[in-house]
């Protein structure tokens, strides 16, 4: 398991809501504003949150707007920290922007952060970009769902950053909203910003980077506006005082008052031009031993992070070593037990290894005149079946297979063709069968996915099936555990879930075919293990955003009723984590759970009738061929039944392609 740590930078306008988040997120103590006075007016780091056994480093930093520092501090700081870091050898896994979905309207100050925030980000760095709206407690869901489209749409606003691969996520100022959103890094791969190479790879001064420039043209344009409007106001002021009458006096108090703002802000607007002039001319040796100092502290902040990990890990491994002790004397105890279970059952072992000997003569005897009738009958029915066909079968076809010898992700997916054309020859087989299949008759690959492994697995693990079904699946959790409802996946589920990424992406060079499709169960731990087995490809060539979406529907989840564990958490809540344009909820999808009943559990044959449901919708897509559909072991068996195959026990975070023919007169049959 990787257990490098996870760096992460927060920014945002002032008051936003970067600091609230950290704390929500990791359980510090920044300081948190709640007036026009800013808290963060340096940069401030936050070690104290693990996730999945890796630390993650939080960054807080001020914002343009910043009321104790000008526009140019803010820059240079921010531009400082990020170069000492990236010549520490550390880069950001992940930057989150912090926006208010309060906020009326995405005003001209807001824009201006967002457009400084993209100059220090630059395009490469946009796919490890996270868009956090929060405050929804403050408006509608109406008034919010409407803010969040234009700004996703709207040129002026995020459009163009979602267009080079950042994403937008709901905030709900909970400490596990905040740690979902950070979870969604865990599988990128760690970039350079541009104001990082600018500073430190090309030697540029922070002025003449990318941000600076456009600051700088920002600035002259402001210093035009209000040396502008002073003009006006003094031409005002000198036709007031020409009057000389009492009824301009007020007027001229006015305008008095005007022209010292006007004349607070130009001189606002003039101090941080300079501040970038004078930058310019800065002995470069200060500058690096500012940023020397700022490195060590950073450094001297991390390895005690770092250490205390180790030192976690160690009393990890002592514990572990207790309990493998305990195991070998257990493991002692067993065996005395089984030396004397076996004394008593030697002589019946004798007769029985007889029995079993004539038995399984007789039934090799059956088998062989079996397999005698089935060549025959191969001959006359198949005699066109090639070796290339016969290599498109799946292990998991074989009825003799099991599937915790299989595993959840047998090598090249269970494919026993190990040909580097393999997938190759299964899509032409695919696409033939469609050349050959009469009107109305269509063949498509379906790759079923179990998610990872749930807290409620854990917990039916540790009590035994028995006693889960007749106690503990319809309680919350107990003193160690929660699993209901709706519960989330474990540190292994989230492995897992990147386990199955990468065994895609293993299957890549052989020319895998991808899913044109996604389904997924409403249920989180469904939902977080398609994304991050799908949304981590991060890659536009290998899977284009616009086909990174998955759809969500009702008939996809787990049995329900009784257990706690298969009660789905609400609309207005999963929409919250879950946001557009990545997460479709199907028309209809209702507020409440519609279905779960805590005094009566899903029959078998209703949950075959909701998997026949899905792949009606599946087959009234006539433009796909390969579909991937992420769900639970009831809901897979119940396919299973409908197409035709035997039960298979997927293991939690496996994947199981299978082949299904659908045929108006009869519906769907499995076929491959």
């Amino acid at each position: 398991m990787d257990s490098s740590p996870l760096l992460v930078a927060v920014m945002g306008a002032t008051g936003a809501g970067k600091s609230s988040f950290i704390n929500a997120a990791s359980d510090s103590h920044l300081r948190v504003g709640y007036g026009l006075e800013s808290c963060t007016s340096d940069v401030e780091v936050s070690t104290s949150l693990v996730l999945n056994g890796r630390p993650v480093t939080l960054i807080d930093t001020p914002g343009f707007d910043d009321t104790t520092k000008n526009e140019a501090e803010i820059l240079r700081l921010i531009a400082e920290f990020l170069a000492t870091t990236y010549k520490k050898g550390q880069k950001a896994n992940g930057i989150i922007f912090i926006h208010r979905i309060s906020d009326y309207r995405m005003g001209g100050v807001a824009r201006k952060n967002f457009r400084l925030f993209k100059k220090i980000c630059g395009d490469e760095a946009m796919k490890n970009v996270i868009i956090v709206t929060n405050m929804w407690g403050d408006v509608t869901e109406e008034v919010g769902a409407a803010r969040e489209n234009e700004l996703a749409e709207n040129e002026l606003f995020f459009k163009s950053a979602i267009e080079k691969g950042a994403r937008m996520m709901r905030h709900d100022n909970t400490a596990a909203s905040a740690k979902h959103v950070i979870q969604s890094f865990l599988g990128t791969v760690p970039e350079v910003l541009s104001i990082q190479r600018e500073v430190v790879d090309e030697k540029k001064s922070v002025a003449d980077t990318g941000a600076g420039q456009d600051l700088q043209a920002e600035l002259q344009r402001q210093m035009a506006k209000y040396s502008q409007e002073l003009q006006n106001l003094k031409e005002e002021m000198e036709a007031a005082l020409q009057a000389k009458d009492e009824a301009h006096q007020d007027e001229i108090q006015e305008l008095n008052d005007n022209i010292s703002d006007v004349q607070g802000q130009l001189a606002r607007m003039e101090e941080a031009y300079n501040t970038l002039r004078r930058e310019r001319q800065m002995d470069k040796r200060d500058a690096e031993s500012k940023a020397e100092e700022m490195a060590r502290e950073m450094a001297r902040e991390m390895a005690e992070k770092e250490e205390s990990f180790r030192l976690l890990s160690e009393q990890t491994r002592l514990q572990e070593t207790k309990i493998h002790g305990m195991h070998g004397s257990i493991i002692v105890v067993e065996e005395k037990v089984q030396d004397v279970e076996t004394k008593t059952r030697e002589e019946n072992l004798q007769h029985r290894q007889v029995v079993e000997e004539r038995l399984k003569d007789q039934a090799q005897a059956h088998r062989a005149g079996l397999d005698k009738v089935r060549q025959e009958v191969d001959k006359r029915l198949a005699p066109t079946t090639t070796a290339a066909q016969q290599r498109t079968k799946t292990a998991a076809n074989d009825p003799a297979v099991v599937p915790s010898v299989v595993g959840a992700l047998p090598a090249r997916l269970g494919l026993i063709d190990d040909s580097q054309d393999r997938w190759k020859i299964f899509k032409q087989k695919l696409h033939d069968l469609n050349a050959a299949a009469e009107q109305g008759v269509c063949y498509k690959l379906v790759f079923l996915g179990r998610h990872g492994q749930g807290y409620h697995n854990v917990a039916e693990a540790k009590y035994g099936t028995e006693a889960w079904d007749a106690h503990w699946s319809t309680l919350n959790g107990d003193e160690e555990l929660t699993w209901g409802p709706d519960p989330l996946l474990t540190p292994l589920g989230q492995s897992q879930a990147l386990e199955a990424r990468d065994a895609w992406l293993a299957e890549l060079s052989c020319d895998i075919p991808l899913p044109e499709t996604f389904y997924s169960s409403p249920l989180k731990r469904a939902l977080d293990t398609w994304s991050l087995t799908f949304a981590g490809f991060g890659n536009d060539e290998v899977l284009p955003k616009e086909q990174r979406k998955v759809t969500v529907l009702e008939d996809c989840r787990e049995e329900y009723g009784i257990h706690t564990c298969d009660l789905r958490s609400s609309l207005s809540a999963l929409r919250t984590l879950y946001t557009s344009p990545m997460f479709t909820f199907e028309l209809g999808f209702a507020e409440e759970d519609p279905l779960w009943r805590k005094d009566e559990r899903e029959s078998k044959i209703h949950v075959v009738e909701r998997a026949k449901a899905v792949l009606d919708v599946i087959f009234g897509e006539p433009d796909t061929t390969v579909v991937s559909i992420t769900a639970h072991g009831g809901f897979i068996n119940g396919f299973l039944a409908v197409v035709g195959r035997r039960a298979y026990s997927l293991p939690t975070g496996g994947i199981l392609p299978t082949v299904v023919k659908y045929t108006p007169e009869s519906g769907t049959r499995q076929r491959g």
